[in-house]
């Protein structure tokens, strides 16, 4: 589903605000924290030799209080965004579970016999939170995180621009390891979803009818419909671990070798 779909199918004029307020102070919350960096460097650059006691002292009050003030406002822009974003996700997700039961209880009796009935409830908890999740606190990580880019950069290439665009030709291999990480993830979580939905299912409708599965002895049967799909996600978690290991360690392996580009290049333009 498109996310802005998802976001304002059932978003009222209240649950908009909420949502953009906390984009907007998980963007400046993202936007502050790369600062830091930068001002420890100024602190650092205090303590060079010959300058007089009272002057360092100055400069290094004059950059901690800086520092203070953009803490201050890092501290309340990140409380913001998540009291605002999960303020309007639960509001969304409670309008969506009500219009999830709605259009179940809209379809034909046909459809029913097609489906997995025992599904539906574990499948409307499940989906729901998941998508609360996303326009929660999710989406306002991930806006964090392009505000910490942004900033980042700014700041690095105005310090300087020739280096930092050595560095930035490093990126496509961190990017490339990024991706596969969360390619990786993201499909064995919706295949284990799906396999733990089904084996539940079976769980549940052979317990709703307990009498009937005792009385013509088919305790084995539903016994091995639901094992069979508990292996199946046994079998599907194996795999997405191992890609998923593989593809942390090509990630650590870029970030380090990163670190090693960024040490080298800079020695290499000081000599």
């Amino acid at each position: 589903m498109p996310y802005g779909k998802l976001i304002w199918t059932f978003a009222d004029k209240q649950d908009r605000v909420y949502f953009i307020f906390g984009l907007i102070a998980s963007a400046t919350c993202g936007l502050g924290l790369p600062s830091f960096v930068f001002l420890f460097g100024d602190i650092a650059d205090s303590f060079e030799g010959g300058m007089d006691p009272e002057e360092i002292l100055t400069r290094i009050t004059r950059v901690s209080k800086i520092l203070t003030i953009i803490g201050l406002g890092v501290w309340l822009g990140s409380y913001l965004f998540f009291a605002f974003l999960t303020i309007a996700s639960e509001r969304i997700g409670l309008k969506t579970k009500v219009e999830y039961l709605r259009s179940i209880l809209r379809q034909d009796i046909a459809w029913f016999d097609s489906v997995n009935t025992s599904e539906l409830c574990q499948r409307l908890s499940t989906e729901t939170q998941s998508m609360q999740r996303a326009i929660g606190e999710k989406i306002g990580l991930v806006v964090m995180a392009f505000g910490m880019s942004l900033s980042g950069l700014f700041f690095s290439f105005f310090k300087g621009w020739f280096y930092s665009s050595l560095l930035l030709a490093y990126f496509p291999f961190m990017l490339g390891a990024s991706t596969c990480i969360g390619v990786s993830l993201s499909r064995g979580f919706s295949a284990n979803l799906k396999a733990y939905g089904q084996s539940a299912g079976y769980a549940e409708q052979a317990l709703n009818a307990i009498k009937v599965v005792f009385a013509f002895g088919q305790e084995e049967t539903e016994l091995r419909n639901y094992v069979k799909y508990l292996s199946n996600a046994k079998k599907l978690g194996i795999k997405t671990h191992l890609f998923s290991a593989l593809a942390t360690g090509c990630f650590y392996f870029a970030l380090y070798g990163y670190y090693a580009y960024s040490f080298f290049s800079g020695s290499f333009m000081i000599t």
